[in-house]
This record gives C-alpha cells, sequence and structure tokens, in this order.
C-alpha cells in the first residue's frame, strides 16, 4: 500500500498521468482482486509528510543479502506459513529448507502457527523478552476425549517489529500506549518535536508523530471512526 501512495505523491508532484495499475487500486477501486482495494488510503496522497515503505529493505534485506553473498552462509529464518499467502505459497513449494530458491534459506518453523510457538514456549518455560508481558490461557475447552485444547495469548505486545514504525497501527491501534507504559523516555522522544521544511513535517528535536497521528485521525475515515490511541 504504501509504495503505491509513494508513487502517487510523486506522480502529482511532477504533474505526470496516474497509471491504470494505481487507479484500479486506489482511485476507482475497479481492480477484480477486492484485498487491493486501497480507496481508503488514498488520502495519505495528500499528508504533509512522507512515507515509505523502502526502510525494511535497506535497513534490513539489503545488509543481511549482502552478508549471505560475502560469506557464502544460508540464513535460518523465523517465519511461519501462517503469516502471509506469500510465505504460504514458498513453503508449498520449497519447504522448510529452502535450498532451491533464489535466495537460499533454512526456515525450521515454517509449518508451525502461533499458538505452537506460545505453548512450547509455555511448557518449557522459557524466558522471553518483557515487551511481549506474560502468556496466558484464555480459552482452555475440552474436547470428547477428555484433552484441554489450550488457547494462549499475550499481555504484551504480539509483534514488536520496528518501534518507531506506525505500519500496522489500523491493526493495533494501542501500540503506542503500550509503549509509554513500557518506555517513557522512548515515548516521549517519538511524540514530540517537528517542524515543517519546505511544506513538508520533518523530525526535529524529536520525531514529532504526534502531528502524524494528528493528521490521521482527522483525515482518514478508518481512523476518524476509530483513532489512533495515543
Amino acid at each position: 500500500m504504501a509504495e503505491g501512495i509513494e508513487s502517487l505523491k510523486k506522480l502529482k508532484r511532477e504533474n505526470k498521468p496516474i497509471p491504470n495499475w494505481l487507479k484500479t487500486r486506489y482511485i476507482d477501486g475497479s481492480y477484480k482482486n477486492k484485498k487491493y482495494d486501497f480507496r481508503k488510503w488514498y488520502k495519505l496522497v495528500d499528508a504533509p509528510f512522507n512515507l515509505s515503505n523502502k526502510c525494511c529493505d535497506i535497513n534490513k534485506e539489503q545488509p543481511s543479502k549482502r552478508y549471505e553473498k560475502e560469506t557464502g552462509k544460508i540464513p535460518i529464518l523465523g517465519i511461519m506459513a501462517q503469516e502471509s499467502k506469500v510465505r504460504t505459497m514458498s513453503w508449498l513449494q520449497y519447504g522448510c529448507n529452502a535450498f532451491d530458491s533464489n535466495r537460499k534459506s533454512c526456515r525450521p518453523i515454517m509449518f508451525w502457527t502461533e499458538q505452537d510457538i506460545l505453548q512450547y514456549i509455555k511448557n518449557h518455560n522459557l524466558k522471553i523478552a518483557e515487551e511481549y508481558g506474560d502468556i496466558i490461557d484464555i480459552d482452555g475447552q475440552i474436547d470428547i476425549f477428555g484433552n484441554v485444547n489450550h488457547k494462549y495469548k499475550l499481555t504484551g505486545n504480539n509483534r514488536t517489529g520496528c518501534k518507531l514504525c506506525l505500519f500496522g497501527i489500523s491493526i493495533e491501534r494501542d501500540r503506542l500506549i503500550k509503549y509509554k507504559e513500557m518506555d517513557k523516555q522512548f515515548y516521549d522522544y517519538a511524540m514530540r518535536g517537528g517542524e515543517f521544511v519546505d511544506g513538508v513535517w520533518q523530525p526535529k528535536n524529536g520525531l514529532g508523530l504526534k502531528f502524524v497521528i494528528d493528521w490521521l485521525n482527522e483525515n482518514i475515515d478508518t481512523f476518524k471512526k476509530k483513532p489512533i490511541l495515543y
């Protein structure tokens, strides 16, 4: 989604025509797969701040691939088929040891689910980062054989990712509240500061996320109905 918005912003700045693949996904919603109907995010084209999906590639993917090429080593990745359709298709094609793919890798927990991981941690009493909180049993149902089918949940963050990133905030709208409780110094740095430079909001003496979040809550319909909390 962010890649499309970034492209639309650039086209608008340069007063260039919008290609059909962007029109059908972001403007008229006519693309056949409704999973890619991004019309609700189109107003981001006029947002007074920049956004991009390239930070993960620059900060994580490129250095990892460069290291693999330089050393000849193959990475062990903790990814799961459950996490996306792309990863499911990759697992079906290559399995856990993707040694025949363009990027060779070992994915030992590809067939696990999130519940498998939480149960393993719980059963073996493993220590996890405090950001995740504790693992609690929220639905211990008994099947016809008398076995208890546990369902586990984290009391903290389900995903940590990059603390500074707002991607996925529409799914986890209380994320910043959790950071406020866990790390007040980080929270203060992320929210305060900011200034306009040539009409674009930029970090200064802090990241200035408060302005960004306020703009999203006031201009994007999905956040008008259910605001991002901070």
